[in-house]
C-alpha cells in the first residue's frame, strides 16, 4: 500500500492537472468570447462603444467587467502556485549555480527603528510574553487528534502499547507561538482561512514578531518502570552505559530475554547487545508515513479533495518533522511567509524517571540564585530522556549504538519559572537571531541561547530582572552571547564539561562576531526595523 508521502504527491499532481485544464479552458472561452470579438471589430476598441453599451446594457457591462477580473485573479493565483512547484523541483539544482547567499530574512532591511530599545523591549514584554503554554488538553479539536493518530501508529508499528505524549520544546515553553495557533486566531474569517489555507502562495512579513512562530515539538516516550519479570525474579531494567569520552551520550543494554517491547530493536556489538537507535528512527518514520491523511487536519474541502494539500515528512536529527502546506506553499524563499495547516517534530524518547545521570551530577550543587529549591526537587524526580541521536564527533558506525541525554520536560517545567523581563529579553534575542544571525552560522541555535538565559538567571540576583532594569537585562544578554561565540566554547547548562559549539564552525564564527558587533552598537533595528515590516 502507498504510504502517506506517495499518496499526497499523486493527489496533489492530479490538483495540478485539473487545475490547469481549467485555467486553459477558462483562457480560450474568455479568449474566444471577449478578445477575439475585440481584435475582429475595430469599434470595440473605443471608449464610445461602451459608452454606448453602458446606457442599454449596463448590467451585461458589469458582468462582463466582473467576469474578467475574476479571470486575472484566477491566472494569477495559479501562476503563482505553478511557480511555486517549478522553485521546489527546480530550486536544489538551481542554487549550486548562486554563491551569493542570504544573510539576512528580509531585503528591505534599512537599520532604521521607529522606537527606542527600550520602548521595543517594553512592547515585546506587554504583548508576547502573555502566551499561555501549549499544554495537550488545550490544543484544539484538530491538533489533538492529529497527534493522537501519529501516536497510536508509533505504538502499532514499534510494537508498544506504553508509549505517553508530552508536548516539549518552544511551543510547551511559552517561548514560542504555534503556526496552528496563530491560523486559528489571526484569520477568523472561514472563506479567508479556506483561501489560504488552501491557495496561500505567500504572507504579509509585516505581522507582528512573526519571527517567534515556532512548531509544535511532541514527545512520544517509553516511560521506564520497575515491573517483575513473571517468567524469572528479576527485574526488567535498561542498563545505561555512559561514555566518558563524549558527555551526554549514552549507550542502552536490554537483555533480550526480557518481556520489554523495545527486544525487537537490539542490535549485536561486539561489546554486547544494544538498543539501536537507527532501527527507532526508522519505525518511527514508518509510522508516521503509514497513517491515513483522513486524520490529518486538511483545508476543509468536501469530497476527495478534503485532504492536506501538501504534505512534507522528512527526518530531522532524531525527530520526525511532518508538515501539512497549501498547495501554493510547496516553495517559499522567505521564513516569514511560510504558512502552514500543521507543523510538528515527533521524537521518541525513553523517560528514566527519579534518576540522574552521572554525566549532570554537577548541576545538583550548584550555587545559584534560580530555580528555586522546590523546582530543582521536581526537575530531579522527572528525571531525564534519552532521545535517539548520537554525538556529532562519533564515528558513523557509532551512529547505530548512542543516545543522547536531554531534559524537555525539565525545561518545560523551569520556563514558567522565568522572570517576564527575561523572557521578554530572551524574545527580543530571538528575533535578532531569526531575523539575522540564523543565515551566517548553522552551528548556531535557539536552544543555545536559551542556554545563555538558563545560565544568566542562574548567575544574577532576581533585582536584575526587574522591568526598570530591561535594557540592562538584553544588554547583559547580548554581551554573553558575543563572549561565548568569541571564546567558541558554550557549555550545556545541565552537563557543564559539555561544548555546544564543540563541532561549529570557525569561519561562520568570525562572522557572527562582526554582525554582532554591529548589533551591539545599535540593536533596535534589529529587532523591530522600519523596512521589516513591508518585505
Amino acid at each position: 500500500m502507498p504510504g502517506l508521502i506517495h499518496r499526497s504527491k499523486r493527489r496533489v499532481i492530479v490538483l495540478y492537472t485539473l487545475s490547469l485544464c481549467m485555467l486553459v479552458f477558462s483562457c480560450m472561452l474568455v479568449y474566444y468570447s471577449i478578445i477575439r470579438e475585440i481584435i475582429n471589430y475595430p469599434e470595440m476598441r473605443t471608449w464610445k462603444f461602451y459608452k454606448i453599451q453602458w446606457d442599454y446594457q449596463p448590467k451585461m457591462l458589469i458582468f462582463i467587467a466582473i467576469l474578467c477580473y475574476l479571470m486575472t485573479c484566477c491566472v494569477v493565483c495559479f501562476m503563482f502556485v505553478y511557480l511555486s512547484a517549478f522553485l521546489s523541483v527546480c530550486w536544489p539544482h538551481l542554487k549550486r549555480y548562486f554563491p551569493v547567499k542570504i544573510k539576512r530574512r528580509t531585503i528591505c532591511f534599512c537599520k532604521c527603528a521607529r522606537r527606542q530599545l527600550v520602548d521595543i523591549l517594553m512592547s515585546i514584554h506587554d504583548s508576547q510574553c502573555t502566551w499561555q503554554p501549549q499544554r495537550f488538553n488545550i490544543l484544539d479539536e484538530t491538533t489533538k487528534k492529529c497527534i493522537v493518530v501519529i501516536a497510536n501508529a508509533a505504538k502499532t508499528k514499534l510494537k508498544c502499547e506504553e508509549l505517553d505524549i508530552s508536548l516539549v520544546g518552544s511551543s510547551a515553553e511559552g517561548l514560542g507561538k504555534p503556526y496552528v495557533l496563530e491560523l486559528k486566531n489571526g484569520y477568523r474569517d472561514p472563506l479567508c482561512r479556506f483561501l489560504l489555507r488552501f491557495f496561500c502562495c505567500c504572507l504579509p512579513c509585516n505581522t507582528s514578531y512573526s519571527s517567534l512562530r515556532t512548531d509544535i515539538d511532541v514527545l512520544i516516550k517509553y516511560t521506564e518502570e520497575r515491573k517483575p519479570n513473571l517468567i524469572e525474579d528479576k527485574p526488567c531494567l535498561f542498563l545505561l552505559e555512559e561514555q566518558m569520552n563524549n558527555p551526554g551520550i549514552i549507550r542502552i543494554v536490554l537483555d533480550s530475554d526480557a518481556q520489554n517491547p523495545l527486544t525487537c530493536f537490539l542490535k549485536n556489538d561486539c561489546d554486547g547487545t544494544y538498543l539501536s537507535p537507527a532501527l527507532i528512527r526508522t519505525a518511527m518514520l514508518k509510522s508516521v508515513n503509514s497513517i491515513n491523511e483522513h486524520d490529518l487536519p486538511a483545508s476543509r474541502i468536501v469530497g476527495p479533495f478534503k485532504h492536506p494539500p501538501f504534505i512534507k515528512l522528512e527526518t530531522k536529527g532524531p525527530a520526525i518533522k511532518l508538515a501539512l502546506f497549501p498547495i501554493g506553499q510547496v516553495w517559499y524563499w522567505n521564513e516569514n511567509q511560510k504558512f502552514v495547516t500543521f507543523e510538528g517534530d515527533f521524537v521518541f524518547g525513553i523517560h528514566c524517571q527519579q534518576k540522574w545521570p552521572k554525566c549532570a551530577q554537577k548541576w545538583l550543587t550548584r550555587l545559584r540564585h534560580w530555580p528555586l529549591p522546590s523546582d530543582i526537587q521536581h526537575v530531579v524526580k522527572g528525571g531525564f530522556v534519552l532521545v535517539p541521536k548520537s554525538s556529532k564527533s562519533s564515528q558513523d558506525d557509532d551512529d547505530d549504538w548512542e543516545w543522547t541525554v536531554s531534559f524537555p520536560e525539565s525545561e518545560t517545567h523551569l520556563c514558567p519559572c522565568i522572570p517576564k523581563t527575561a523572557k521578554a529579553c530572551y524574545l527580543a534575542l530571538k528575533i535578532i537571531f531569526k531575523d539575522h544571525l540564523s543565515y551566517y552560522s548553522e552551528g548556531l541555535k535557539t536552544y543555545q541561547l536559551k542556554t545563555l538565559l538558563f545560565w544568566e538567571l542562574e548567575k544574577h540576583p532576581a533585582e536584575l530582572w526587574e522591568t526598570q532594569n530591561i535594557e540592562q537585562c538584553f544588554m547583559c544578554l547580548l554581551e554573553r552571547l558575543k563572549k561565548v561565540i568569541e571564546e567558541k566554547h558554550c557549555p550545556s547548562y545541565w552537563i557543564e564539561n559539555l561544548n555546544l559549539f564543540k563541532n561549529c564552525d570557525e569561519k561562520e564564527f568570525i562572522e557572527l562576531l562582526y554582525i554582532l558587533q554591529e548589533i551591539r552598537s545599535n540593536p533596535a533595528p534589529y529587532i523591530e526595523d522600519i523596512g521589516s515590516f513591508w518585505c
